[in-house]
C-alpha cells in the first residue's frame, strides 16, 4: 500500500464519477434520459420510493430465507399458490427497473442542471 496521503481513489483514476458530455451520448440514450428520467408528479415519487424499499425487503427475504413463501403461507393462514422462481424473477425484475429509473432520473437532473446556467436545451438530440 502506498504511503502517500493524497492517493487517488479508484473512481478518480478511472474517471467513473464524471458523467460524459451530453453531446457524446447516443441519441437513443438522450431520448431515454429525457423521457423516462423526467420528473414525476409530486405524489408519485414517494410511492415509487416506498415500492422500491418494499421490493428490496422482498428480494432479501427471497434470497436469504429458506422457505419464504411457505413462511408467508403459515403466517397468513392462506394457501398461496406461488412458485419460488417466478416470484423471485418478478421481484428481481421490478428491482432492476426501479434501479434503472433512478439512474435515468439522476442523469436527467445532472444534465438539466448542467445546461441551466448557459440557457441551452439539455438534450441536443431532441431538438428536431
Amino acid at each position: 500500500m502506498s504511503e502517500d496521503a493524497d492517493a487517488a481513489t479508484v473512481g478518480e483514476t478511472l474517471s467513473i464519477a464524471e458523467k460524459p458530455p451530453v453531446d457524446a451520448l447516443p441519441e437513443e440514450l438522450q431520448a431515454a434520459i429525457a423521457h423516462f428520467g423526467a420528473p414525476l408528479p409530486r405524489l408519485l415519487e414517494p410511492l415509487i420510493t416506498a415500492l422500491g424499499l418494499l421490493n428490496l425487503v422482498a428480494l432479501m427475504a427471497l434470497a436469504f430465507l429458506r422457505d419464504p413463501l411457505g413462511l408467508l403461507t403459515r403466517w397468513t393462514g392462506l394457501t398461496l399458490r406461488l412458485d419460488y422462481w417466478p416470484a423471485y424473477a418478478l421481484v428481481l425484475t421490478a428491482a432492476l427497473l426501479i434501479a434503472l429509473w433512478r439512474w435515468l432520473r439522476q442523469m436527467h437532473d445532472h444534465y438539466v442542471a448542467e445546461a441551466k446556467p448557459s440557457g441551452r436545451r439539455p438534450f441536443p438530440a431532441l431538438r428536431s
